[in-house]
């Protein structure tokens, strides 16, 4: 399985195992119920189905960022999806797709939607959910999602506007348990990824294309210390609202 989401967590409800990280991860709250509702299946039977509350709450200011902090800092919308454990939004150690490419540089979803909306798996599709209204540096954001027991995993990015190729981003979060029960609530500290597909150093540098892996921006203008990630962007939470 992946687990390539950057965020903490600190507390958890009742017993939820810890997943392995790609990056250090801390817990901050969990929970789980054996509860599902249902929904008509294309076949004439049933499909279990569960629905997600995912909130975003960026904390982008200059308080907590002051170097170099853009003058009309935003996020461009969000990209939201649902999906099976053989589909991936994005990697950390890997190229950026095309998709993730064009957004993290632009903002752009068109070509982000058409991979994972265009039918990447038949069997199960994935369920997307897009905004690409700009959202303000401390502006909450609630989007409501399925899941499905085969489209359990949940991936979400956002983009750092303005910034050369840096979002924020959760992939391959699971919300079923090791014991087939849904989580009921999670909560994510977001931090800056870099796509590796613009070399700038600053949130309003040139274009200045290169072909790098995915990872976790560290020092400046997010952190002094250049092995540093500075304090998260950013919380995204996850609470399921639906227990019949």
């Amino acid at each position: 399985m992946r687990y390539d989401y950057i965020y903490k967590k600190n507390k958890m409800k009742n017993k939820f195992n810890l997943f392995a990280l790609t990056i250090a991860a801390f817990c901050l709250s969990c929970s789980s119920n054996d509860d599902s509702s249902s929904g008509d299946g294309d076949d004439g039977g049933i499909v279990i189905q569960a629905s997600y509350k995912v909130t975003f709450e960026p904390n982008f200011t200059t308080q907590f960022h002051p170097n170099d902090y853009p003058d009309d800092a935003s996020f461009d919308g969000v990209f939201l999806m649902a999906h099976s454990e053989e589909t991936s939004l994005f990697s950390l150690g890997s190229l950026a797709s095309p998709g993730l490419k064009i957004y993290a540089e632009e903002g752009n979803t068109a070509t982000l939607s058409t991979e994972h909306a265009g039918g990447e798996d038949t069997v199960n599709p994935t369920t997307v959910v897009i905004t690409n209204d700009d959202i303000g540096p401390t502006e909450t954001k609630t989007f409501t999602i399925n899941v499905t027991p085969n489209t359990t995993f949940l991936s979400f990015v956002t983009r750092i506007s303005p910034s050369p190729d840096w979002f924020l981003g959760l992939n391959s979060f699971n919300l079923a348990t090791s014991d087939n029960t849904l989580i009921e609530s999670e909560s994510f500290e977001l931090y800056a990824i870099d796509a590796g597909t613009d070399a700038g150093a600053s949130y309003t540098s040139d274009n200045d294309p290169e072909s790098q892996i995915i990872v976790v921006r560290t020092g400046l203008p997010l952190s002094n210390n250049v092995n540093e990630t500075g304090k998260n962007l950013g919380i995204l939470k996850i609470e399921r609202i639906n227990t019949n």
